[in-house]
């Protein structure tokens, strides 16, 4: 039996997918292919899926003639299942849902920026702390799929939290905003990057 993962490691759901295979250790048993590293991999993805959504894995094993099929399957959480079902000798998957803390995180950043709004008295240390819970979360999100791109943003909203201690304590007038502008001009860059990579 041949498997091959699609996957790319800004993605958290394939990190999840990976560290059950590191779990299992089955690293031999199945083919990394990166669809943004080598663009061969996402062609065949979208050929075979019709879109280039990660991950997914690539089964092929013999059917009843004795010829070999190719099965896809796609969802990290049904990718977790099979392989356990297949390596694991009866044990059962870890349940591990992450994006909870992070929906709340999000939930909670969102509030205390508007809160700001409302109660200016307290404006500063509310979107201190709206910033600060978005460099967290950002950086665990760049920890957890080893992406550049999330660690970038972590950055962003940490110089956003310095600059508001700084403006508060008259330090220096340097409107929080501003690093909001400089992360809009990330995303667009990081896009197109990406963008003009999935071209060649």
């Amino acid at each position: 039996m041949g498997l091959a993962l699609y996957k790319y490691d800004a993605c958290g759901y394939c990190q999840a997918v990976l560290r059950a295979i590191a779990a299992l250790g089955i690293e031999d048993e199945v083919e990394l292919r990166d669809t943004l590293v080598d663009p061969r991999w996402r062609k065949e993805l979208v050929a075979a899926m019709g879109r280039a959504t990660v991950p997914v894995l690539r089964i092929e094993e013999p059917d009843e003639l004795e010829e070999t099929s190719v099965r896809w399957l796609p969802e990290s959480k049904d990718i977790i299942a099979y392989l356990y079902e297949r390596f694991s000798d009866g044990k059962q998957p870890p349940v591990v849902d992450a994006t909870a803390a992070h929906r709340v995180a999000t939930m909670a950043m969102w509030a205390l920026l508007g809160a700001g709004v409302f109660f200016t008295e307290l404006q500063a240390p509310l979107w201190f702390t709206a910033c600060f819970i978005g460099a967290i979360r950002s950086f665990h999100n760049g920890w957890r799929t080893k992406g550049w791109f999330h660690h970038a943003i972590g950055v962003v909203f940490l110089l956003a939290s310095a600059s508001i201690v700084l403006r508060a304590y008259a330090v220096v007038d340097l409107p929080w905003w501003y690093f909001a502008y400089g992360l809009i001009g990330l995303l667009f860059v990081g896009g197109l990057l990406f963008r003009l990579r999935l071209r060649r």
